[in-house]
């Protein structure tokens, strides 16, 4: 029996024709706003809902604390800011984009408690989400005019092997995921996504292993990973042959060029400490002051958050971070949301260091962290 449509999908549909300008219709079309508009005011709306109708676990009383304090510095921001920096990005755009990270969890918490959004239904979105991902890479491809760079949207396919785990009973669905997402975090050329990537994709690969539980679906299963493994290297080998820029970003990594990042994180690591303001040190200055003070974000969420929110911002982070670790520690062993909710834990915490975490969260790790933490619980009802 096909599902019924819950509002869970129509809000999924949203955001995933959102994701699409540029490509179905151009960036700066009317359509992009509304529908901007859209997602906010509902995700708003089950987030108030969530936190004032519902007996909320540990990890999202943190979370809590942490919007209250984004929120506050947002509209803070807005009230008193100008477009910030030589890029005159709009003073919304710091809390637009803080809310499109975070918001989604609570609407998929509610709805999964609700019963409106189960394992069926994401086994088919997962699909959609995988479209939706490969249109984004072609359109900022395209953008390129044939040259070759690096693609942010390798982070983009890094969130999306955790979600491959609803397929984990389907060993062959789940390895052709996961190949598919190494195969664009690769062409992507994102450092930092290759090398989170790897990571995730060992322990995901340990899983399946480990999860076979005759000797004929540990045959099977290691012949999927060591066929995979198989050919990740000999693409690896292909680009080697026949991309300079390939190489190029190879010998940069073997060489330890950071591409300015080691002088980034000092430059804003000595302008947080040598801080002779007390109230700066501990409340910081403000949503965007690293672009406003320094002429760019910090590519550190923790060097981002200490000079705009100070050292109260850096205990709210810890604390939410500590706060997730635990809602994965208490979830039992050898469960599909245990894999799903620890690789995720480890992609934003590793991001944390070298990227924009809070502020670039695909609705994909929002949509699976929400369904992970309604599932450590017993649904409401089921879907009819």
């Amino acid at each position: 029996m096909i599902p019924r449509i819950t509002i869970a999908d129509t809000y999924l549909a949203l955001w995933c024709l959102y994701l699409l300008q540029g490509t179905l219709y151009d960036s700066e079309a009317f359509m992009g706003k509304i529908l901007l508009v859209i997602i906010l005011l509902v995700s708003i709306s089950y987030t108030i809902y969530a936190i004032f109708y519902n007996k909320l676990p540990s990890y999202f009383k943190a979370l809590n604390a942490l919007l209250i304090m984004f929120s506050i510095y947002g509209f803070l921001h807005i009230l008193t800011g100008t477009s910030t920096g030589w890029q005159h990005i709009p003073t919304f755009y710091y809390i637009k984009d803080i809310y499109l990270a975070f918001l989604p969890i609570y609407f998929f918490y509610v709805n999964v408690r609700q019963g409106k959004f189960d394992e069926r239904k994401l086994k088919v979105w997962i699909f959609i989400f995988f479209a939706v991902a490969t249109a984004s890479y072609y359109k900022t491809q395209f953008t390129f005019d044939g040259q070759e760079k690096t693609n942010n949207i390798g982070y983009v396919f890094l969130s999306l092997l955790p979600i491959t785990t609803i397929y984990k009973n389907k060993r062959i669905v789940q390895i052709l995921l996961l190949s598919y997402c190494s195969f664009f975090m690769i062409i992507s050329m994102k450092r930092g996504a290759i090398l989170i990537g790897v990571a995730v994709l060992l322990l995901l690969l340990y899983d399946i292993l480990k999860g076979s539980s005759n000797i004929k679906t540990k045959t099977i299963s290691l012949i999927l990973v060591v066929s995979l493994f198989m050919g990740i290297t000999y693409y690896v080998e292909y680009l080697l042959a026949h991309s300079d820029f390939f190489v190029f970003r190879i010998n940069q990594t073997m060489e330890g060029d950071s591409s300015t990042r080691d002088v980034i994180y000092s430059n804003y690591y000595d302008f947080f400490i040598n801080q002779i303001d007390a109230f700066s040190l501990f409340f910081g200055n403000g949503a965007d002051a690293t672009i406003r003070l320094l002429g760019n974000y910090a590519h550190n969420d923790w060097l981002e958050i200490a000079i705009n929110n100070g050292i109260l911002g850096i205990i709210l982070y810890s604390v939410y971070f500590i706060c997730f670790f635990k809602a994965w520690h208490k979830i039992p062993r050898h469960t599909i949301i245990k894999v799903a909710l620890g690789t995720s834990l480890l992609i934003l915490f590793a991001k944390s260091f070298f990227s924009m975490s809070y502020f670039i969260t695909p609705v994909y790790t929002s949509c699976l962290i929400g369904y992970c933490m309604a599932m450590k619980e017993k649904p409401i009802k089921k879907i009819t």
